[in-house]
């Protein structure tokens, strides 16, 4: 349901907030280099990367907490993957939670999201993180681009 909602959102284009402080939704893409790789941890992960592509992300505040936000990145090949944290400087956010599945949340071990603004628009999110589950080191990276409006 809920990924549905954000489809159409996302459907309407631009950057559209709904509610206040709650909900944006800005069409984009993530780079090539936005990915999720696992494997044992310690290995070199660099040769267990899936590629994540978006066509949008939706940040939005968690709680109800100013200062705690959600982005999450969403298109036609998986997802959403989602970061959650504080905001520890105007643009950036210390990452504590990270959703793989919607709805399942992950402590990180380590994961930050960045925002980039030009002339007080919006021009790019850089998020990564990383956990460690069994054995198994989990590491999502993703690089978003705003479409131009």
């Amino acid at each position: 349901m809920f990924a549905a909602l954000i489809g159409g959102l996302i459907a309407i284009g631009g950057q559209s907030s709904i509610g206040e402080d709650s909900l944006r939704v800005s069409k984009g893409t993530c780079g090539q280099e936005s990915h999720i790789a696992s494997g044992v941890d310690g290995s070199d992960l660099t040769k267990q990367q899936t590629p994540f592509r978006c066509t949008g992300m939706v940040t939005s505040m968690v709680d109800g907490q100013p200062g705690h936000f959600m982005f999450q990145f969403v298109g036609p090949t998986g997802g959403p993957i989602g970061f959650a944290g504080f905001a520890v400087e105007p643009n950036l956010f210390r990452i504590d939670r990270l959703y793989l599945n919607p709805g399942h949340a992950t402590p990180v071990a380590e994961g930050e999201c960045k925002t980039f603004m030009t002339k007080g628009r919006l021009t790019g999110v850089f998020c990564g993180g990383y956990f460690v589950r069994s054995g198994r080191r989990t590491v999502a990276v993703i690089s978003f681009t705003p479409s131009p409006q």
